[in-house]
């Protein structure tokens, strides 16, 4: 059963893969540039233009066909239409608005192949997302897996499926950050096989995730204080349980260090198309009156861009999967859940904030209202999980 479950799932990762042709994402040109050049310039056949503070205008013969824009927003059209293109292929490159890790790790698969590079790149992802959350499983007891595969997959469905299958850096974050966080939930004794295994996933998830994303740290960082509030009654007369928050927060340090520019851009906003401040954040108000659309409303029909609707087809099952969801998973209450909750809830209006963008623009909007139902749903299995965690059996 396991093999026809793991051969099913690559299937699933392999039509996500295949399921949109290259370059028809906005974000394709900066991210796939980023991608071929991040070996370094001259020595890759990217040709440097502008340079601005957080990016690199560039070209790349192998990417000359991908963005001729025929595609994108356009689904009506056939990803043929790309082949028509001809000249240079202008387009930018990552110089300090994401972490090198992703970009340089996704260079491996980059050929003159374009559609078969990027393929490679998609399942590339797709399978790390996947050994990630096999691992956490395999550290969960039993008896947590299907509550917490539930919450997982009511706030993944669609675009964390849609982004661990493509050559976006969210796609790999929306997996590392969830896994290194549970990962400390359901540690345990550290002295023993389960806790110590828990211990290497939450940082190796931990690391992946800061040199992945610029926001990873303070998004780790929220996890595992969520966490904490929900473990803290259960590990009074735990064992060795501290090393894998301390893994969690080493990440967060290490995810600091690195940052340079990433860290000025969380704080100081999302920069624009020519590299300087997006402008002027919205009121406390005025997140606090939109926290609500996450969950219905404009916010809650689209994929984060609010110029690409999903079909009602798509959200309204979405929806109502959450609810039900979070009503399982507030049918029982204490005041560590609740504390965990709020503190998720103020965390997404402080990242609102600090964006320095209308609330709910681009994909990070849908991400942190997953973010919130995730910890709202998923609470009970971590209380009923982590309690048995710590007196697990030790594995064979």
């Amino acid at each position: 059963m396991a093999v026809v479950v793991a051969v099913a799932w690559l299937a699933l990762g392999l039509a996500w893969s295949l399921a949109s042709p290259p370059g028809s994402s906005p974000d394709d040109d900066f991210h796939l540039g980023s991608i071929w050049c991040a070996w370094g310039r001259e020595s890759t056949g990217c040709v440097e233009g502008a340079i601005g503070e957080t990016r690199v205008e560039v070209q790349v013969p192998a990417l000359q066909q991908a963005f001729s824009n025929c595609v994108a927003l356009k689904p009506e059209a056939s990803a043929a239409c790309q082949f028509a293109a001809e000249g240079p292929a202008p387009t930018t490159a990552n110089t300090g608005l994401y972490p090198p890790g992703y970009y340089s790790f996704l260079r491996l698969f980059a050929t003159d192949n374009l559609a078969g590079s990027i393929v490679a790149m998609r399942m590339a992802i797709w399978i790390v997302c996947s050994a990630l959350w096999a691992g956490l499983l395999l550290v969960m007891p039993r008896t947590s897996r299907h509550r917490v595969l539930l919450a997982v997959l009511a706030a993944f469905v669609p675009l964390g499926l849609f982004l661990s299958a493509s050559t976006n850096p969210s796609g790999l974050a929306v997996t590392t950050i969830p896994v290194a966080v549970l990962a400390v939930a359901f540690a345990g004794d550290f002295k023993r096989r389960r806790g110590a295994a828990a211990v290497g996933l939450a940082a190796v998830a931990g690391v992946a995730a800061v040199v992945t994303r610029s926001d990873a740290p303070f998004l780790l960082a929220l996890g595992l204080g969520a966490v904490l509030l929900l473990r803290v009654r259960d590990w009074r007369s735990a064992g060795s349980w501290w090393p894998a928050p301390a893994a969690v927060a080493a990440s967060v340090l290490l995810g600091l260090f690195i940052a340079g520019t990433q860290t000025r851009n969380i704080t100081g906003g999302l920069p624009g198309a020519d590299g300087t401040a997006s402008g002027a954040g919205p009121s406390i108000g005025a997140v606090l009156r939109s926290l609500p659309t996450y969950f219905v409303g404009e916010y809650a029909t689209t994929l984060g861009y609010m110029d690409v609707p999903m079909p009602a087809v798509v959200w309204a099952p979405v929806a109502a999967v959450m609810a039900a969801t979070a009503v399982l998973g507030l049918a029982s209450w204490r005041l560590e859940k609740g504390l965990a909750v709020l503190l998720v809830v103020l965390g997404q209006v402080v990242a609102l904030l600090a964006r320095q963008r209308p609330a709910g623009v681009g994909p990070r909007g849908r991400a942190g209202r997953e973010s919130v139902a995730g910890t709202a749903s998923g609470a009970r299995s971590l209380h009923r999980g982590a309690r048995g965690a710590g007196r697990a059996p030790v594995a064979a």
